[in-house]
């Protein structure tokens, strides 16, 4: 299954799994908020863009810094595609929020 399509069926709102560790840093409440925003973050077009780019590279032979560099050229591409463009920024958030989630530290419930 892909992490888009574990994404695409979340409801904001709706219960969330998030990491022991994440809990124990900002607490159970807010860590569930946070996720949840993230989940939704991610279903928005450039989300599902940035999902399926993170998880398309995720499997390469190379390291962290490589799979980054493959991954911002697909999503680049593909946004550019659709006639969608992104901040710098929010497409930083954006692939971190993908890693953290494909990586099964928050996930729809």
């Amino acid at each position: 299954m892909s992490l888009f399509s574990k994404i695409e069926n979340f409801v904001h709102g709706a219960e969330v799994k998030v990491s022991a560790d994440f809990e124990k840093l900002v607490g159970k409440e807010r860590a569930q908020q946070f996720a949840q925003s993230a989940l939704a973050l991610l279903k928005t077009a450039e989300g599902k863009v940035v999902a399926d780019a993170v998880e398309a590279v995720s499997t390469l032979a190379t390291d962290g810094a490589g799979k980054r560099v493959a991954a911002v050229q697909k999503i680049g591409t593909d946004l550019k595609a659709q006639g969608i463009t992104v901040a710098e920024s929010l497409l930083n958030l954006l692939v971190e929020l993908a890693v953290q989630a494909l990586k099964g530290y928050f996930a729809a419930a």
